[in-house]
């Protein structure tokens, strides 16, 4: 990563940005990052303090389960909730911190009380991560400077294992799969619709024909004005569009209802037409759907639907194809499929498991 990524993800007085600190939390930030975040946490007691209650906030909010979250409502929320609670100076701060009852540090850890009691407008859901990705900005603002700094864009994510379904402001549903991440421009809807997407999203999107809804993900550019469809966008894969009804445009070729795009990297579209969706779009109704696949080809979607690394010792076993319906994200279920299907064994050691023929 170079510098100017580096300062990307700070703020002008010098704390971790809404997207860099999602990041570090939801532990898919790179190695650089997160020695970014914690120098930062590094340089006083206090910081050390701030960064340590996000952990802890983010863990109990993850906890919770709550279908979606009204963005727009909020981020106005934690705005109002900072613009209530200025910053204390570096001193005053760090002697209220030392005798403060209330402080985040003395809280219960309960279930019910804990953290969360000091914020009884965030949402108690695993769609969290959204509010959570705009509390750590409330959070690290509150806490870092009197002045908060303006933000271009706002920002939520989902890990390896974990999905969140988000309400936009114009009422667009959107669904993150997987280790996904979603940026929301602060002036969304006001004269444009544009999202950026990394990983896999499904949108139900809110017909409007003044302002289409763009999704941007790597080198593909989706534009819509009011339809269902999905796009699916991780680093180093082809970009896959597919579109459940209406009308997509993806850059400049037009996907009817049940067609696939997929978008190499070097900008060439090659298009399926009236093709079978099960597949491409089964992770919005909470399933993983795999089609006569490849192992090799199928292991990083199991790494990031169970949240596991899948090690194979003999390369026989990766052109071996697997056809299954995953419903649920239990590590168990992954092993019993992987020994079933290729007659194989699974040693498991923590996250990691290692395939090998009998």
């Amino acid at each position: 990563m170079d510098c100017v990524r580096c300062l990307v993800g700070m703020t002008r007085n010098g704390a971790p940005d809404t997207r860099l600190i999602t990041d570090y939390l939801a532990g898919v930030c790179t190695a650089e990052e997160c020695t970014l975040v914690e120098a930062w946490a590094a340089q006083t007691p206090r910081q050390r303090q701030h960064l340590e209650n996000l952990r802890r906030i983010w863990q109990q909010a993850s906890e919770r389960t709550q279908p979606s979250v009204n963005l727009d409502a909020l981020i106005h929320r934690i705005n109002d909730h900072v613009a209530m609670h200025p910053a204390e100076s570096p001193g005053e701060g760090d002697k209220r911190h030392t005798n403060d009852t209330h402080s985040h540090q003395n809280q219960p850890k309960t279930r019910e009380g804990g953290l969360l009691r000091n914020f009884p407008w965030l949402p108690r859901s695993i769609a969290a991560f959204v509010s959570v990705s705009l509390l750590v900005a409330g959070l690290l603002f509150w806490g870092a400077s009197r002045t908060q700094p303006t933000q271009a864009s706002y920002a939520t994510g989902t890990a390896n294992g974990q999905q969140a379904k988000v309400s936009l402001p114009d009422g667009t549903i959107v669904t993150l799969n997987v280790a996904s991440k979603i940026d929301i421009p602060n002036d969304f809807g006001q004269k444009t619709r544009t999202v950026h997407l990394r990983g896999e999203a499904y949108f139900q999107v809110q017909a409007n024909t003044q302002t289409p809804f763009v999704v941007q993900a790597a080198n593909t550019r989706t534009t819509v004005l009011g339809t269902e469809f999905g796009v699916r966008a991780y680093q180093g894969d082809a970009v896959q569009v597919a579109v459940r009804s209406g009308k997509v445009a993806v850059n400049n070729r037009i996907l009817g209802a049940n067609d696939i795009a997929h978008v190499t990297a070097q900008g060439d579209i090659s298009l399926l037409k009236q093709h079978n969706l099960d597949a491409a779009l089964g992770f919005a109704d909470g399933r993983l759907m795999l089609n006569h696949t490849r192992l090799q080809d199928a292991i990083p979607q199991l790494e990031r639907w169970y949240d596991v690394e899948i090690r194979v010792t003999d390369a026989r076993l990766s052109g071996q194809r697997l056809t299954a319906t995953l419903l649920n994200n239990s590590i168990g279920e992954l092993v019993e499929l992987l020994e079933v299907t290729f007659n194989a064994r699974v040693d498991r050691n923590g996250k990691i498991l290692t395939v090998s023929p009998l």
